[in-house]
């Protein structure tokens, strides 16, 4: 990556495909693309083929190869249950459906502050729950660090080894906190709003919310589970990208 918007550019065009075949219900279809719209994940119809295939079940494809299959039952009722149009969750049901274990990355078009920091709290909570690890954050000014005090007060304490980027436009507290604070004043920095951790170096806790901020003040973007790109804003980072 050569800057954090391409970053949201690129995953954001990596989108997987999702073919439901034959459906009982068609309006299954509509539900499904209303759920995965978020996710960068088309979903399409097609028939199975041959007279003993199977019918009802979805495929999840990654640029043409299969990730996963599962019983389109099985997906409608997980994906009616979190979108709330059902009040019980299936726990009759042995597994996951797989096609939705895959669903690693979501993406946004018109977050405001607000709904920023209500995201940034997932990746800040699941760093505190570990207590090891780095956490890199960046609030586009320092100044936006009176608000945010006491939950990095207890993010240093937790153990966690900290690095906050922003604008140069605020002093800080007397109090002693151990978190590392880099002033860069670049455009990148001006615009972006990341938290990304690093789980510590084991893959199934990394978390990344990554996305830059449009002309009318909202934000574009995504966060992810996966370690593959938390790993490669990381490196980006880490190699002074911000300072460029």
């Amino acid at each position: 990556m050569d800057s954090i918007r391409s970053l949201v550019e690129r995953v954001e065009s990596e989108g997987r495909t999702l073919t439901v075949y034959d459906p009982a219900d068609e309006s299954v279809v509509d539900r499904l693309r209303g759920y995965f719209g978020p996710q960068r994940v088309t979903v399409t119809v097609a028939e199975s083929r041959g007279e003993h295939a199977p019918t009802n079940f979805a495929v999840l494809h990654d640029d043409g190869d299969v990730v996963a299959a599962s019983d389109l039952d099985d997906v409608d009722s997980v994906v009616a249950f979190e979108s709330g149009l059902l009040s019980d969750p299936d726990f009759d049901r042995d597994s996951y459906p797989a096609v939705l274990e895959h669903d690693d990355t979501t993406t946004f078009t018109s977050f405001n502050k607000r709904s920023m920091i209500i995201a940034s709290r997932e990746v800040e909570v699941a760093a505190y729950n570990v207590g090891h690890g780095e956490l890199r954050v960046g609030f586009q000014s320092l100044s936006k660090m009176d608000d945010q005090w006491n939950v990095y007060t207890q993010l240093s304490d937790s153990g966690l080894d900290v690095h906050v980027y922003g604008l140069p436009d605020w002093e800080k507290p007397q109090q002693e906190l151990d978190i590392t604070f880099h002033t860069d004043d670049t455009e990148e920095v001006r615009e972006s709003w990341f938290v990304a951790y690093d789980g510590d170096g084991r893959d199934a806790r990394k978390l990344a919310l990554i996305a830059h901020e449009r002309e009318d003040e909202t934000f574009h973007g995504f966060w992810t589970y996966n370690a593959r790109i938390v790993d490669e804003f990381l490196e980006y980072v880490h190699a002074g990208g911000l300072g460029a």
